[in-house]
């Protein structure tokens, strides 16, 4: 019955992680957040972003700067690709388990990883 239990938890705790892997990611338009590129601009650089596993990676990194380690429990993280302006956007999720405040986000340049924005809702 333990093992059962235990299976079935990990299960559970792996399904929203496994669900993201491997996927391309999804496109967004720039243009649609442009009132959070005004709202919260910011100065950092982060060097080329290579694809979206570099992405979530970089915006991670920020967001902890930012927010704390706390943010780590934001996943799994979504990310899009804006192909007609070379940006890349990430945000964290809410799973059942955590719901505890809002989400990160993150929108960067491709070529040399400018934060064009970053912010959290609640």
């Amino acid at each position: 019955m333990k093992k059962v239990f235990c299976v079935l938890l990990l299960f559970l705790f792996m399904t929203p992680f496994l669900s993201t892997c491997g996927k391309e990611p999804s496109q967004f338009t720039l243009l649609t957040y442009e009132r959070y590129l005004e709202e919260f601009p910011s100065d950092r650089y982060m060097g080329t972003i290579k694809n979206s596993k570099d992405a979530k990676q970089k915006a991670l990194a920020v967001w902890i700067e930012v927010y704390g380690k706390q943010v780590k429990w934001k996943w799994p993280y979504k990310v899009s690709y804006d192909l007609e302006n070379g940006a890349w956007f990430v945000m964290g999720t809410l799973e059942f388990w955590y719901d505890f405040g809002g989400v990160p986000y993150i929108i960067f340049q491709e070529a040399d990883g400018k934060v064009l924005a970053v912010w959290h809702d609640k």
